[in-house]
């Protein structure tokens, strides 16, 4: 701008101003209420007089010789979102310069300054020069060039050079190869998903635009539209009976609710912003006026809301996809032949099951029939037709569900290959929800956590999947499922298991009304009744057992044997606990978590068959360590090697690798009782870090939490701990977790200095509070801008004979560990055991804990005192003191 005239900069910021004035005017016509559709038309306008004015004062500006051939030669045409008038405040101008010809310097000249000119005024601008042949010729290459072009309008210049290249799209697309271009389009579409991770429609932090359900899927049916009919406008396909009058309501609901929001997320961050954060989920709930209601926070009904808008689109587009395929001649020939009635009321071919014409009235009124149909589907491993689909979708609010139908259901539950696909087809259709009316609240229902990834009912139904693909696991898993005689009750459970999330109770209780229900209504005997009721209201049994207690306390082990009183509801849960915990997101379930399951349900197993006595530890220690001796006796002096085996706990002979304890015994050989020694080990298959701490249990007062405090100073997020308390005094403490200053390894240096830094800590020599504050690094600081929830205490003084179980639940922040440690110290308290966990945005932290002098903390007031300072000191962590 600095070498143009000055009356051009003039022109130029009067622009700039008219566009920052324009769009504060359709800022406020959004803050209205205006209709979306309005708030973009008016966007259109505004940049169009825009693009007018800077064109005319750049022909103004041209060589005088030059403007008659720009004037003739080059015609102006919007793209896109901006060629159908759908702009978002902040979205680019996709603007075509159709030239005659592209390399003519006076054109090439002209396209720079303007260009340059509308990114001044502030634009964002997306462009191409191009001649009619270029335009073509780019359209046959990218799937964006040509889908861009159905879009496009002409703004400026010569209307019979953009009509040209308008017949000439059009003949892109011919109605014949339809099939092909579907499978262009949902390919590209495939790839944009895995790009943006959002392969489900109930993706955790959805794209408004680009997730599944966005409105990237309406513009996918405009183009397919245009490809099949020559029309584009939803209001058209419904007149012309191409698109059903339901289907063409839900797409314009959804289609104004999503550019509602997208605009509102443009003018609230200035810029483009088409991701729904957590942060933005609750700001614009409370923009929409969702209350909280109940049970249900306000974010929770307006995602809900959002996900049925979003799930409604995407079911419209892939019915209006799936009624677009059309075979070929040489198909439709084959299919014809090879078609065949089936069960008496279906018609079988090559691809796809439908209902006979003569049978779909007896089929459409009786659920029974439907879901014969789903189970010949499966068995036949085809498809059920769409215009089928469709007729189901249609009958399905009205049909008659009786006793039979839910024997059948029993019967299709109990067959796992391929459930999960035929479960996803009854939602779909609305049968399921009419066979478990409970399913049907929690169709899109979420919970406003990092944790569970998926709504409700797409959970319960990965749950299902998880389980179901167990039956060729050569795992212990696998091997319980394939021994599960009535799986029909296993899945039934786990698509009742969450239901009762959003109802006002705990969700455990009010899934226990459920699944009674659930069992009158389907004539269970009283042993079923039981077994699903058990499961559904016990469903967190075993996963906090062996995710939250420790199983070496024989007690915890007695307890839940107790609870679950039987090998065949022990194996149910087992599965079932398994499926939950993998059906929560990708990355919850872990080798890890599969151990811990894996060690409960094999010594429970022992318990309730007799097989081993749980009781007999010294019998399973003695074995363990004849075993161990055997393979290290080399290595070490025998009877050394015998005396510190005999001091070790079973919980560490149990679950520590052979080769792990060889290097510990290694380090024991020369560790002095006043000096600790702080080992390292790099774990590539978890990208975890461990340090292990060996030092004596009097060698500083709350050594567990100084050690938590160094690593966290040294930039070390602990995710995972085991402490282990020899009976000599000696601790074995290793904590695992991700060096926050490298991605992938860190370096033998890094690794030594961390180690050092935690030993300096406990020899006196370094403060962890100093520590803290030289990094700048307040205890319990902000959490990433996730929103905060309130830190819950539970204390358990029933499962142990010997501790007291101190449970935490916070949202996980820097130096949590080291804030409840310190506390526990503070308040007289000794760490025994610990599990420390974290998933997603919170820690589930669990501590064996008892006073100075190794007793139970029986005192009703302080277990009080000690849950409300802890909750104090998480909700009010303390900033590291600078003096040290």
């Amino acid at each position: 701008m600095s070498n143009a005239p000055d009356d051009q900069l003039a022109g130029l910021r009067e622009f700039k101003s008219l566009l920052a004035r324009g769009r504060d005017g359709v800022k406020a016509l959004h803050a209205q209420g205006r209709p979306p559709g309005a708030v973009a038309a008016a966007l259109t306008d505004l940049c169009d007089q825009i693009v007018a004015r800077v064109y005319r004062q750049a022909i103004e500006h041209s060589p005088p010789e030059d403007r008659p051939a720009i004037v003739k030669d080059l015609a102006l045409v919007a793209l896109g979102g901006y060629g159908r008038r759908d702009l978002a405040p902040y979205s680019d101008i996709d603007l075509l310069f159709l030239a005659g010809d592209a390399d003519s310097p006076a054109v090439r000249s002209f396209v720079s300054r303007m260009v340059r000119d509308l990114w001044d005024v502030g634009l964002k601008l997306s462009h191409s020069v191009r001649t009619r042949a270029g335009c073509i010729g780019a359209a046959r290459q990218d799937l964006t060039a040509r889908t861009a072009l159905i879009e496009s309008r002409l703004l400026i210049g010569g209307s019979p050079r953009f009509s040209d290249l308008q017949r000439q799209v059009h003949r892109l697309f011919p109605a014949w190869a339809i099939n092909s271009l579907i499978g262009e389009i949902l390919s590209q579409r495939a790839k944009e998903h895995q790009d943006y991770h959002a392969q489900t429609v109930l993706l955790l932090e959805p794209n408004v635009k680009k997730s599944p359900g966005g409105l990237r899927d309406y513009h996918m049916l405009r183009w397919l539209a245009f490809a099949r009919y020559g029309v584009q406008d939803p209001d058209l396909l419904r007149v012309g009976r191409i698109l059903a009058a339901e289907d063409a309501d839900a797409l314009m609901r959804g289609l104004e609710f999503l550019q509602n929001l997208r605009h509102e997320m443009h003018f609230f961050a200035g810029s483009t912003q088409d991701v729904l954060t957590r942060e933005e989920q609750l700001r614009l709930a409370e923009w929409l006026n969702f209350r909280d209601e109940g049970p249900l926070l306000g974010v929770e009904r307006f995602m809900q809301q959002y996900y049925r808008h979003t799930t409604a689109v995407n079911d419209v587009v892939a019915r209006f996809i799936e009624g677009l395929r059309r075979p070929g001649r040489l198909r439709r020939i084959v299919d014809r032949i090879s078609t065949g009635r089936i069960e008496k009321y279906f018609l079988l071919s090559r691809r796809t099951i439908a209902v006979a014409a003569d049978a779909r009235e007896r089929v459409l009124g009786d659920a029974e029939l439907m879901l014969h149909l789903f189970d010949c589907a499966r068995l036949y491993n085809v498809e059920v037709s769409h215009e089928t689909l469709e007729r189901l979708r249609t009958a399905c609010p009205e049909v008659a569900v009786t006793p039979a139908a839910r024997r059948r259901f029993l019967r299709l539950l109990a067959n796992p290959m391929g459930l999960g696909g035929v479960l996803r087809r009854l939602h779909r259709v609305g049968l399921l929800s009419r066979l478990l009316p409970p399913f049907e609240q929690a169709r899109c229902l979420i919970q406003f956590n990092l944790y569970h990834k998926y709504t409700v009912d797409e959970h319960s139904l990965r749950a299902v999947e998880a389980a179901a693909r167990r039956l060729d696991d050569s795992e212990p898993i696998g091997q319980a499922y394939r021994q599960v005689h009535r799986k029909d009750l296993l899945h039934l459970a786990l698509l009742l298991h969450d239901v009762g999330k959003g109802l006002g109770e705990d969700h455990c209780e009010a899934g226990l009304q459920i699944a009674e229900r659930t069992a009158a209504d389907f004539g269970l005997s009283e042993h079923e009744r039981q077994v699903l009721c058990f499961l559904v209201h016990r469903h967190l049994l075993m996963a906090v057992t062996a995710f939250r207690r420790d199983l070496s306390d024989e007690a915890t082990l007695v307890q839940f044997a107790r609870a679950v009183t039987t090998p065949e509801l022990l194996r149910l849960l087992y599965v079932l606990t398994a499926a939950d915990t993998e059906a929560v997101s990708p990355e919850n379930w872990t080798a890890w978590k599969e151990s811990l399951l894996n060690e409960l349900y094999l010594r429970t197993a022992e318990e309730l068959t007799g097989e081993v006595p749980l009781g007999d530890e010294p019998t399973r220690a003695a074995a363990i360590r004849t075993e161990l001796v055997r393979g290290l006796s080399g290595a070490f002096p025998d009877d050394w090697l015998a005396r510190q085996l005999g001091l070790m706990p079973l919980s560490y002979l149990e679950t520590v690798p052979v080769a792990v304890i060889r290097r510990h015994l290694e380090i024991l050989r020369s560790l002095s009782a006043d000096t600790p020694y702080v080992d390292s080990a790099y774990r590539p298959e978890t990208n975890f870090v461990e340090y292990t701490v060996f030092a004596h249990d009097n060698l500083v007062e709350g050594l567990f939490s100084k050690i938590a405090g160094a690593l966290t100073a040294s930039g070390f997020q602990i995710v995972s701990a085991r402490i282990v308390t020899r009976a000599d005094g000696t601790v074995i403490d290793t904590f695992s977790g991700l060096d926050l200053t490298f991605t992938g390894e860190p370096p033998p240096d890094r690794r030594q200095e961390v180690a050092d830094q935690v030993a300096a800590v406990l020899r006196g020599s370094q403060n962890v509070e100093a520590l803290l504050s030289r990094r700048r690094l307040p205890l319990g600081g902000p959490s990433n801008g996730r929103p905060h929830a309130s830190p819950q205490v539970e204390i358990d003084n029933d499962t142990s004979s010997r501790f007291t179980i101190v449970e935490v639940f916070a949202d996980d922040r820097l130096g949590r560990l080291y804030t409840i440690t310190r506390t526990l110290f503070e308040l007289g308290l000794s760490v025994w055991s610990a599990r420390i966990s974290t998933h997603a945005d919170q820690i589930v932290d669990v501590f064996y804990v008892t006073t100075q002098d190794g007793a139970k903390t029986a005192d009703e007031t302080q277990l009080h005192v000690v849950r409300q300072r802890l909750i104090e000191a998480l909700e009010t962590p303390p900033v590291a003191d600078s003096r040290g």
